[in-house]
C-alpha cells in the first residue's frame, strides 16, 4: 500500500518515494492548452496549490521519468525550459519592506547561482528583470515563471495595515517588470489564497487570465468523489473492518466532513489534507481547526457582529466576491478565499450578471470557525467548551431537559457582560454555536405550513422543538415568557410534522 503524502509539496518526492499521487495532468494538460499565456488561480491554504506548481515546475524543466504511467507523459512535448520559481512560502516578510527587497533579492541571486549567472543590478526590480533576460539569453528559450502564494506578505499583515500596504507597493513594483518582458515569457502560473490580482500587484498585467471560478478547472486541485473510490478503496475497507458503519454510512460521513468545497456550484471537491488525515489517523477529526484558522479572522467577524448563523446563507455579486484592494475586502468575500465559505449556487439573473449563493462547505469548517469564536469569547474556560458539549448532547440523548438547561444557563453565564446584546438573535446565535460543538445541527428558522419554527433538533429517537424568548426588563415575567412560548408550540402545533 502506498504511503500517505500528507504536508508533502514536492512531486520529485512522491513519485520517487512510493507515496500515493492523484493524476491531476489531465487537468494540467487542460490549463496549459488554454489560450491563456499568464495565469491566476486562487484556492484556500492546505489545498495542494504548492503541490501543483511544483508538478507543473517538473514538467516544464523537462523530468519525462517522473510522469511515466501519468495521462499527460505520451501528450506532451517535452522541451526543457528555464523555470523561475518563487515561493513565497520560504520568503520571510515577517520584517521591514525593506526586509522584504532583500528576500527578494536573496531568492533571484539563488536561482540565478543555480543556473551559473552572476546578477549585477543591485535594484530588486532591475535583478529580477536582468535575471529573466539572462536566463532566456542562457538557455535560448524563454522562460516559465511560477509563483506560489503570492499573497503572504499581504495576507500575513491583514492586521498591520500600514504594514501590508508597504508591502504591496514592493510586489507590485517588482511584478510590473513582467510587462516589458513579453518576449522572454513562456508562462506564467501565480497561485495564492487572496484576489487581489489585477487591481492592486498585477496592475501592470492586463492580460492574466483569472481561472479561480471557471468550471473548466473547478477540480484541479483537491479530491473528487471518484478520485476517493479509486485510490482509498483498500483504506475504506480497513477502516470499515475496525469501525460499526457499513460503506454507505462512511461515504456519507466522510462527504458531511470533508467534502463541499465549489467554486462553480457544481462538482464537489475534498479538503486532500483532512481527506489524507482521516485515512492516516483513522478518525472523523477537526484537522482544519489546528491548521488554517487565522485569529484575524475571527476577531473581524465578532468585530463585525456576524453570526455564524447568517454564514449558512450569503448571497454576494460576482463583483463583490472579488477583493481587488487591501483596505476594501469584503468579511464575506475574505471568508470565501480562505475556504470558510464555499459557492453552493450559481443564478444567473439574465443580462444583470451573477449572483452567488454561499455556504460552509462542511462539518468541519463550521465547527472549525464555530470552536474558534467559542474559545475567544469564553476566557474563563475557552477549552473546555467541547467538554460541556459532550455532557449537554449526553443529557439530550436521555431526554434530561433539566440538566441539559444548567450547563447551558452556567455556559451562557461565562461569557462577557461587553459580548452580550439585547435581542432574541444573538441568543439563537449562541445556542447555533453550542448544537454544533455538540455534533448535532440546529435547523434555525424552518418554514411549515403553520409557522416558522425558530430552530428544530432532530436525534435518532428524539426531535426538540424549540422557541426562542427575549425577555426586554421590566415587560414580562421569566414564568409569562415560558408559558408564551410553550403556548405558541402547542397552539401552532409545530411539534405536527415530526409525529411520525
Amino acid at each position: 500500500m502506498q504511503r500517505l503524502p500528507i504536508g508533502i509539496q514536492s512531486f520529485k518526492e512522491i513519485r520517487t518515494e512510493n507515496y500515493l499521487y492523484i493524476d491531476k495532468t489531465p487537468q494540467i494538460e487542460r490549463l496549459l492548452n488554454g489560450s491563456d499565456k499568464y495565469v491566476f488561480l486562487s484556492r484556500p491554504r492546505r489545498f495542494g496549490k504548492s503541490l501543483l506548481v511544483n508538478t507543473l515546475r517538473h514538467l516544464f524543466e523537462g523530468n519525462k521519468e517522473l510522469f511515466d504511467g501519468l495521462y499527460i507523459q505520451s501528450r506532451w512535448k517535452w522541451e526543457k525550459y528555464p523555470v523561475l520559481l518563487l515561493d513565497f512560502n520560504l520568503i520571510s516578510s515577517s520584517g521591514t519592506s525593506e526586509d522584504l527587497k532583500k528576500e527578494l533579492i536573496r531568492t533571484l541571486d539563488r536561482i540565478a547561482s543555480k543556473y551559473g549567472i552572476l546578477l549585477t543590478v543591485s535594484e530588486y526590480t532591475g535583478r529580477f528583470e536582468e535575471l529573466i533576460i539572462e536566463l532566456s539569453k542562457q538557455t535560448n528559450k524563454k522562460v516559465v515563471l511560477l509563483v506560489d502564494e503570492y499573497d503572504m506578505p499581504l495576507t500575513d499583515h491583514l492586521l498591520n495595515m500600514q504594514k501590508a500596504e508597504a508591502n504591496r507597493e514592493v510586489l507590485r513594483a517588482f511584478y510590473k517588470v513582467i510587462k516589458s518582458l513579453d518576449d522572454y515569457i513562456h508562462f506564467m502560473f501565480i497561485t495564492g489564497v487572496s484576489r487581489f490580482s489585477k487591481i492592486s500587484i498585477f496592475s501592470g498585467l492586463n492580460n492574466v487570465g483569472d481561472i479561480t471560478m471557471d468550471p473548466a478547472h473547478n477540480v484541479i486541485v483537491g479530491l473528487t468523489a471518484l478520485d476517493i473510490e479509486q485510490h482509498f478503496g483498500d483504506r475504506v475497507d480497513k477502516w470499515l473492518a475496525a469501525n460499526e458503519l457499513d460503506r454507505e454510512g462512511f461515504m456519507e460521513r466522510m462527504r458531511l466532513w470533508y467534502n463541499g468545497y465549489s467554486w462553480t456550484g457544481e462538482e464537489r471537491v475534498y479538503n486532500p489534507f483532512s481527506t489524507l488525515k482521516l485515512f492516516n489517523v483513522g478518525q472523523f477529526l477537526n484537522y482544519w481547526y489546528d491548521t488554517a484558522t487565522p485569529k484575524f479572522l475571527i476577531d473581524l467577524i465578532l468585530k463585525n457582529g456576524m453570526s455564524p448563523i447568517d454564514l449558512e446563507h450569503i448571497f454576494m455579486s460576482e463583483t463583490d466576491l472579488k477583493a481587488s484592494e487591501l483596505h476594501n475586502i469584503g468579511l464575506e468575500s475574505l471568508l470565501f478565499q480562505t475556504g470558510y465559505l464555499t459557492v453552493k449556487n450559481v443564478k444567473q439573473m439574465g443580462n444583470a450578471g451573477i449572483v452567488y449563493e454561499l455556504t460552509y462547505p462542511n462539518n468541519e469548517v463550521r465547527l472549525s470557525l464555530i470552536q474558534n469564536m467559542w474559545g475567544l469569547m469564553d476566557t474563563f474556560r475557552k477549552d473546555s467548551a467541547i467538554v460541556d458539549a459532550y455532557f449537554m448532547r449526553n443529557a439530550l440523548e436521555a431526554g434530561d431537559k433539566d440538566k441539559f438547561l444548567n450547563i447551558l444557563i452556567q455556559m451562557f453565564a461565562r461569557l462577557p457582560f461587553k459580548l452580550r446584546i439585547g435581542q432574541e438573535k444573538y441568543y439563537q446565535s449562541l445556542f447555533y454555536m453550542l448544537m454544533t460543538m455538540m455534533g448535532l445541527r440546529l435547523d434555525v428558522e424552518r418554514m411549515t405550513s403553520v409557522g416558522v419554527l425558530d430552530g428544530v433538533l432532530e436525534l435518532k429517537d428524539k426531535v426538540y422543538v424549540i422557541e426562542f424568548k427575549y425577555q426586554q426588563k421590566g415587560k414580562a415575567t421569566m414564568e409569562q415568557l415560558l408559558e408564551s412560548a410553550l403556548n405558541q408550540i402547542k397552539e401552532r402545533r409545530y411539534y405536527e410534522s415530526f409525529l411520525a
